[in-house]
């Protein structure tokens, strides 16, 4: 505040400092204190869509109905022909069921029957579905789990 000489009034503040002030209180003066401001509800708020869509808010203010994404089993989330089996109350839970062979929450996974190395004599064992093939080395015949040499004609 500025200091006036005696027998003059108070000038107050310059006009332009005044106008500047009342931009910055004005959000203060529209809500008591303590209180914060409400958003605007949003276009989806009503919940305007019908049963099984679900409601997309637009940049305008409008919104979309569009078909709920599908949960559970209704996704095929079990790979490799495991069969699903919905589970408890929740409509996206579910249980995998694995064929012979596959493995994981979802039976993404191949099981090894390479691992225990079941091929003998030199031969390489090939990892499939469910089961494995040996194949016997160059010069050698057989199954892969026996693999005699073959005879050499003359």
């Amino acid at each position: 505040m500025a200091l006036a000489r005696p027998g003059t009034q108070d000038p107050g503040p310059p006009a332009p400092l005044l106008l500047l002030l009342v931009p910055l209180w004005a959000p203060a003066l529209a809500h008591p204190a303590g209180t914060v401001p409400s958003e605007t509800p949003g276009a989806c708020a009503s919940d305007p869509c019908a049963p099984g869509t679900e409601c997309q808010a637009m940049e305008h203010g409008g919104y979309t109905c569009g078909p709920l994404e599908p949960g559970g089993c209704a996704n095929q989330p079990c790979h490799h022909g495991a069969l699903c089996v919905p589970q408890g109350p929740d409509p996206n839970g579910f249980r995998c069921y694995c064929v012979p062979g596959f493995q994981g929450p979802r039976c993404e996974l191949d099981i090894d029957e390479c691992a225990s190395r079941p091929c003998l004599h030199g031969a390489t064992c090939r990892n499939l579905a469910d089961r494995y093939e040996c194949h016997c080395p160059l010069g050698y015949a057989g199954n892969g789990l026996g693999c005699p040499r073959r005879r050499v004609r003359r």
